[in-house]
């Protein structure tokens, strides 16, 4: 059962790439191509996952940064290089990347912090496609990747956590050294070169050579229960500080009342918001923040106002979906 206190929701991703296929650096736009179509093909033959293809070049700048915020396609994947491909079925919070560092790249997202049965979820699409063609595969150094991080398992498994106590503590720096002595890093929202917003990190296993999937697993389930201890300690204490419940109170009233309202700005405040609503001084569900912190990012907006919504337009319907959302409150 999920802890909203401090997860927001978790992901596996496995790295793989064909057998007898050069790594994507050494491909060149025509074998990605045939590649892309390839798997095109026999998906129209056998679809169990019942998985849209969407080809990236096709796919207009607006959806595919949608997708960026949902997490469901890694920020540099987004069309702009020849052969990519995605495979994605957003009900159940799967998607397939062809072609982005790997031929493959195979992830399952969730919200209950089930991480094991995301990973089985992740293993039937792996073996699907391994009865594609055969996966490169060493019995001394298992899967075949493109970074050598992913060799072994090919397995990332990470957890996106809300940690503002922590933050504003300023133990951050701490904990992302402790969790890299034992094999876990420290990133943004977005994962590799991105940077935290609103109090969001992303932790992940940092190798996947020498371990096995279950160890990676349990490594990431250990350090959400120590994230989840070391935060509710400092938690307690923040927000009876009457500096913090006042800032609390006056950025909620603002969420509510705003006319308009800058993405950043909103997200800083929705992350007091989430943290007062899992201290039970506000009554609103924590999944509910957390859906509405996707819903008012830039791309998510212009997929309602259009892909011309410039910056003013963009603010006034943050604010409005922000007031809708929390008028009964």
């Amino acid at each position: 059962m999920k802890n909203n206190t401090v997860l927001i929701s978790s992901r596996i991703r496995l790295a793989r790439n064909f057998a007898n296929m050069r790594f994507i650096p050494a491909m060149t736009e025509e074998e990605k191509e045939n590649l892309k179509e390839k798997i095109h093909e026999k998906l129209k033959k056998n679809n169990p996952f019942s998985l849209d293809y969407i080809n990236m070049e096709s796919l207009d700048p607006v959806h595919a940064g949608a997708l960026i915020e949902e997490h469901l396609i890694s920020p540099d994947f987004n069309g702009n290089k020849k052969g990519e491909a995605l495979l994605i079925n957003h009900g159940e919070k799967i998607s397939v990347m062809v072609n982005e560092e790997d031929h493959l790249r195979i992830q399952v997202l969730g919200n209950d912090g089930n991480l094991e049965e995301l990973y089985s979820k992740a293993k039937a699409l792996d073996e699907y496609f391994d009865g594609m063609m055969p996966f490169a595969f060493s019995e001394k150094l298992g899967y075949l990747t493109c970074c050598p991080t992913n060799l072994g398992t090919g397995l990332r498994a990470s957890i996106m956590v809300h940690l503002p106590a922590l933050t504003e503590c300023g133990q951050i720096d701490n904990i992302a050294a402790s969790f890299s002595n034992i094999g876990l890093t420290v990133r943004g929202i977005y994962g590799e070169g991105s940077q935290p917003s609103g109090c969001v990190y992303q932790i992940s296993n940092s190798v996947s050579l020498g371990v096995s999937e279950k160890e990676i697993i349990k490594l990431l389930e250990k350090a959400l229960s120590q994230l989840e201890a070391s935060e509710k300690k400092l938690r307690e204490k923040l927000v009876r500080r009457p500096g913090v419940e006042d800032r609390m109170f006056r950025r909620y009233g603002l969420l509510k009342e705003a006319r308009m309202i800058s993405s950043k700005e909103a997200t800083e405040y929705l992350s007091d918001l989430r943290m007062g609503a899992c201290e039970k001084i506000f009554d609103i569900p924590a999944d509910k923040i957390d859906e509405l912190s996707v819903k008012i990012q830039p791309y998510n907006i212009m997929l309602v106002e259009g892909e011309k919504a410039d910056g003013a337009a963009r603010d006034r319907k943050r604010a409005e979906i922000l007031r809708n959302a929390l008028s009964g409150n």
